[in-house]
């Protein structure tokens, strides 16, 4: 195991934690696997973001390899929970004969386009229900190079994503929210505490976060659709989901969209975006960055003068994987 990986994991586990059955699982989940994510395009969930980073994006397309400990056992954890409610949530859909998308069969491999079906399209296969996949609802926009999957599109009432809501994306989203419902308490041996009434503030979410809005109104551009539905499902408490439509308005994404063109030329010309802003070494969504080793990385320019590397592209060690197809678009 690499010294990054290493260092990802002993965030979670100690020196003698190394043979308990969480342990390993966290290695395993540390192993290099297939995304599914298509690595040619911007990603809808990645514009969402309000320090969405053009440059990150172009050395993701690049190719260029992300830093070891960038994925740790609580991000993969969190992500199977997201995965295990959107299948939660399309089973039921399946099941009310609504879902719209794209479907597959883990039997003959056959794919196609339709709604609920109840065996393989492939009439000389006949698979049942139980063998066939939800392969979701593809978002593609060519022009500006955005990629990506909706988590369904129900009948009556559109695109659908799905939203598992802890402490963690609030904090991230919302972190007014936390400010606003935390308390302070003394327990019986007068030691003093503070806390977050959940309930409370769980009650108080009225409309989706501004992440989740814009993410919704990419969708929805992309789709050529007026709105999208969010359903919001809580991990913190036994509460009812809540259900809120964003529709759109393209004064709210143009930003956004010239963003992916940033993105765009800078793939035709070889050459990453200058960085946000907002961007220092020091920003939390830098630090967190799987690219900011290449991105704060320091050349010797032909003057003797230290440059930003990242303005030309760089070469050699570091660079893009050898024999990677480049793209400038959707395939």
């Amino acid at each position: 195991m690499s010294s990054g990986k290493a260092k990802a994991l002993g965030a979670t586990f100690s020196a003698k934690d190394k043979d308990k059955l969480t342990a390993k699982v966290a290695r395993h989940l540390l192993k290099p696997v297939p995304s599914g994510r298509r690595p040619d395009c911007v990603h809808p969930s990645a514009l969402a973001s309000e320090h969405f980073c053009p440059r990150q994006s172009y050395y993701s397309i690049r190719g260029y390899p992300p830093e070891d400990g960038s994925r740790s056992m609580v991000m993969e954890v969190v992500f199977e929970t997201g995965h295990q409610a959107h299948d939660k949530w399309q089973n039921w859909f399946w099941d009310m004969g609504l879902l719209k998308g794209d479907f597959g069969c883990s039997v003959c491999g056959e794919r196609w386009e339709g709604q609920s079906p109840a065996e393989c399209m492939n009439f000389e296969c006949g698979a049942q229900r139980s063998l066939l996949k939800y392969l979701e609802v593809p978002i593609e926009n060519e022009e500006y190079l955005i990629g990506g999957r909706a988590d369904g599109d129900v009948e009556g009432h559109g695109l659908i994503e799905v939203k598992t809501i802890g402490i963690g994306t609030i904090k991230y989203d919302a972190p007014h929210l936390i400010d606003r419902f935390t308390y302070e308490h003394v327990d019986l041996d007068g030691n003093p505490h503070t806390g977050v009434d959940m309930e409370a503030l769980w009650n108080s979410i009225r409309i989706p976060f501004p992440a989740h809005i814009r993410q919704g109104m990419i969708y929805a551009f992309c789709k050529g659709r007026d709105r999208m539905t969010f359903i919001y499902e809580p991990k913190f408490a036994t509460k009812m989901p809540k259900e809120f439509v964003v529709h759109l308005r393209m004064d709210m994404i143009e930003e956004v969209l010239e963003e992916c063109l940033i993105v765009k030329r800078a793939l035709a010309d070889g050459r990453p975006p200058k960085r946000p802003v907002w961007a220092e070494k020091a920003h939390k969504a830098c630090k967190e960055c799987p690219f900011k080793g290449v991105c704060y990385a320091k050349r010797e320019s032909d003057s003797g003068r230290d440059s930003d590397a990242g303005e030309t592209e760089p070469g050699g060690e570091g660079g893009p994987p050898e024999g990677r197809a480049e793209s400038t678009g959707p395939a």
